[in-house]
């Protein structure tokens, strides 16, 4: 009688461990930043003091892995497997990269050059050069599991376009 139960003791447990295991194995990954965020900086001054401060590798490090929420200018955007937004760092050299989950390419893929974004990302990593004699190396944040809260879009004024203007003036019998 003492042996069953032992028996059915260590049979409950290895259940529960197998349903546990099948959940974790199927539980969607967490894609994008959500919630409140850790910390909410302005891009342009925390680019500006990270460059000019020369342990910018250790300073950053209180970062990885926390969430920030910052508004930014998109520079170019980038697409491979995933989504990545180039932001203005407004430092010549230092490139600020928001990658994006595939699965938001949707949402994300009417984001275009020269809008104006919020996002909440996870900090990644800062890359800084090797050799600081380098005049080609670029410094570089990489920024994770971005998630896009707000966009505005930049509309050019056509109206005060020389080009506008010349264009019109053509196509005028």
């Amino acid at each position: 009688m003492h042996k069953k139960t032992i028996y059915f003791t260590i049979l409950f447990f290895f259940l529960i461990c197998i349903a546990l295991g099948f959940y974790l194995w199927h539980k969607p990954a967490e894609v994008k930043s959500l919630g409140k965020p850790d910390y909410e900086k302005n891009l342009l001054d925390w680019v500006a003091s990270l460059d000019s401060d020369p342990h910018a590798d250790q300073t950053f490090m209180a970062f990885i892995g926390k969430s920030v929420k910052f508004n930014a200018v998109v520079s170019e955007i980038k697409g491979d497997s995933s989504i990545t937004l180039q932001l203005e760092s407004g430092k010549v050299g230092f490139l600020v990269d928001a990658n994006f989950d595939v699965s938001m390419k949707e949402e994300v893929g009417s984001v275009l050059t020269g809008d104006s974004v919020t996002l909440q990302c996870e900090c990644n990593a800062l890359n800084l050069p090797q050799n600081t004699d380098d005049l080609l190396s670029e410094k570089l944040m990489k920024l994770g599991r971005c998630n896009l809260l707000k966009r505005s879009t930049s509309v050019p004024d056509l109206s005060k376009s020389h080009e506008h203007d010349t264009i019109s003036k053509k196509s005028i019998p």
